[in-house]
């Protein structure tokens, strides 16, 4: 083991490389973070090979030492192109090819440089010379050396730079500084390597490249923490982009791609690939439909940092796009988040709601008009039969016992149809939100008795006594005409399910803000499931009653609505063979005052 002056500016070369790439380990989940790890590394490797064969005293070792020193220079020069690819956002399918070409090719260039076969072609006449007093390694450099050592490694420094020059020129003046320091760095150890082969003075033998890695090293790093190099690398995670429900793009400000979920990727080659001249971009103008590319011009002026899009793409189908503008700190337009996702079948079932819309208004139109016909054109006469029937069952000496049976069964067919059409024109009304409700303070003690009144001659064929209990000065704001259909129903409803010779019990009382009315008959009651209808207010097939009246079930359900427009509530409870309680509240005062 000796010493020579060489090993200081190696072992500076060495622990610069070394200690930097640790650093920057902390960040190593930023995007692309790893690639100039992996440059350092290289260096370091590189430069530290070059120790031990500097201070080896036997041909042999330094000979194999001088070989291997290729694979830290291997490492830092794919690692320098593929940070490179990835700073001008190449698709990943181009990355990946170009990624396993040349880590193959490198592995494959190196076993051939140290192979002991090759070993002639590499290096000849090695051997350790006695120079300035320090044993130094003479050799000749053969052609596998000058080929796979040199030109390969070289060549791809030498395309990188092209690369990163040509993004040089095209840049925006926020990301040339940068750019820079990367084509800086790429040169620095190459220039300190052809001053020792072109500077006469110098030992042939001393390869100066290791210590301009140094320099590499903090210009790197100088970019990293000082300009942001990795600011316009995308720092969501990668899994985070992948999982996304919808088509994720991460562009730079050269709308080339940085990254892109599988989403994406799969429209990009099948839709968006042949929309740009360059590979690995994305121009979103290109692929808009006409009407949507003036769209977007005009928000981009407006509001240059989140848009919007929803329309059709020249493809054909329709997407919901969302667009973020990617801004540093002092404002400069670093690149673009695009987010969209495919709304064709959305747009689609749109359309074909809006034409079933269409008709389905024609057609409601068509029915109310029809409902409006047969209510009033039907409940006049029929209305008019009825009266004339309830006159004729009252004159005892005109008919017999059997016709008078007869007349009682007319006179309940005629009432069921004549309050049909009542409810199917107050449903009507309700529906085309042509009924019109007064509200104002009523005396519900009249309200009952009115009704209690109307229902008369269907009660008294049953002999069904109705009890109104209300208090005479019990006062509620409400519109008496739509209260008044809903004790009808209700109590006419009480009256069908009621037997022979029953009563009926009306009862109200004031709870608070609310009046509460309690009708309550004794009759048959309901089943569960139909009680639980008409809390739910839902339609209620009507049963027969008891002397097998029929009715529609509408009466109840146009109940629901109209107590709602009063601004009350209405449930019931019931008993099988014990009767049912139908609750309902309306406002004792202006509930609006």
């Amino acid at each position: 083991m000796q010493f020579h002056p060489y090993i200081i500016p190696l072992f500076i070369s060495f622990a610069t490389s070394l200690s930097l790439s640790i650093m920057l380990y902390k960040d190593r989940k930023s995007k692309g973070i790893k690639f100039l790890i992996a440059i350092l590394i290289g260096f370091s490797i590189w430069s530290g090979i070059y120790i031990f064969q500097w201070i080896s005293t036997s041909e042999r070792i330094a000979s194999f030492l001088l070989l291997h020193t290729f694979i830290g220079v291997y490492i830092a020069v794919h690692s320098l192109l593929y940070f490179t690819l990835n700073y001008i956002g190449v698709s990943k399918k181009i990355f990946q090819q170009v990624f396993y070409t040349l880590t193959i090719l490198g592995i494959v260039f190196l076993l051939i440089i140290i192979s002991d076969n090759l070993h002639k072609l590499t290096i000849s006449n090695a051997h350790m010379e006695l120079r300035g007093g320090n044993m130094e390694l003479v050799f000749e450099r053969g052609p596998v050396f000058m080929l796979l050592g040199i030109f390969y490694p070289a060549f791809i420094s030498f395309v990188t730079l092209a690369i990163l020059i040509y993004e040089y020129i095209r840049s925006n003046r926020y990301n040339k500084p940068r750019i820079f320091l990367i084509i800086l760095g790429t040169i620095v150890p190459w220039f300190f390597s052809i001053i020792s082969l072109t500077v006469p003075n110098l030992n042939p033998n001393q390869d100066l490249a290791p210590i301009g890695i140094p320099f590499t090293a903090a210009i790197l790093t100088l970019g990293v923490y000082r300009y942001n190099l990795l600011e316009f690398m995308p720092v969501i995670s990668s899994k985070i982009i992948n999982d996304f429900p919808e088509g994720v793009f991460i562009l730079n400000e050269n709308n080339a791609i940085l990254e892109m979920n599988p989403i994406a990727e799969s429209d990009y080659e099948r839709y968006m690939k042949d929309t740009s001249d360059t590979i690995g971009k994305f121009d979103l103008q290109n692929v808009l439909s006409p009407a949507l590319k003036e769209d977007f011009k005009n928000k981009l002026k407006s509001n240059p940092k989140l848009i919007t899009l929803i329309g059709q793409l020249t493809n054909g189908k329709f997407y919901d796009i969302r667009i973020s503008m990617l801004h540093n700190k002092n404002n400069n337009l670093i690149g673009s988040l695009i987010i969209y996702r495919d709304i064709t079948d959305l747009e689609t079932a749109k359309e074909t709601l809006k034409d079933i819309n269409i008709k389905l208004l024609e057609t409601n139109k068509t029915k109310d008009l029809l409902f409006k016909i047969i209510s009033h054109d039907l409940r006049g006469p029929i209305g008019s039969l009825r009266a004339l029937i309830e006159l004729m069952i009252t004159d005892d000496k005109s008919f017999s016992s059997a016709q008078k049976t007869n007349l009682d069964h007319i006179y309940k067919t005629s009432d069921n149809v004549y309050r049909l059409l009542t409810n199917l024109l107050d449903w009507s009304k309700n529906q085309l939100n042509e009924m019109v409700l007064t509200h104002k303070i009523n005396l519900v003690y009249n309200t009952i008795d009115e009704t209690i009144n109307q229902l008369k001659p269907i009660s008294e064929i049953k002999h069904i006594t109705i009890f109104n209990h209300s208090k005479p000065d019990i006062t509620g704001y409400y519109d008496e005409q739509s209260v008044m259909i809903v004790l009808r129903n209700i109590l006419a409803n009480a009256i069908k399910f009621s037997m022979n010779d029953s009563i009926i019990d009306v009862n109200v009382n004031r709870h608070k803000a609310d009046i509460l009315i309690t009708l309550t008959d004794y009759g048959v009651g309901m089943e569960p499931s139909v009680l639980n209808q008409i809390n739910q207010k839902q339609f209620v097939n009507s049963s027969h009653g008891t002397n097998n009246e029929i009715g529609s079930g509408l009466g109840l359900f146009l109940s629901h609505d109209l107590i709602a427009l009063n601004k009350g509530n209405m449930w019931a409870t019931s008993t099988q063979g014990k009767g049912t309680s139908f609750f309902i509240t309306i406002p004792a005062t202006d509930t609006q005052n």
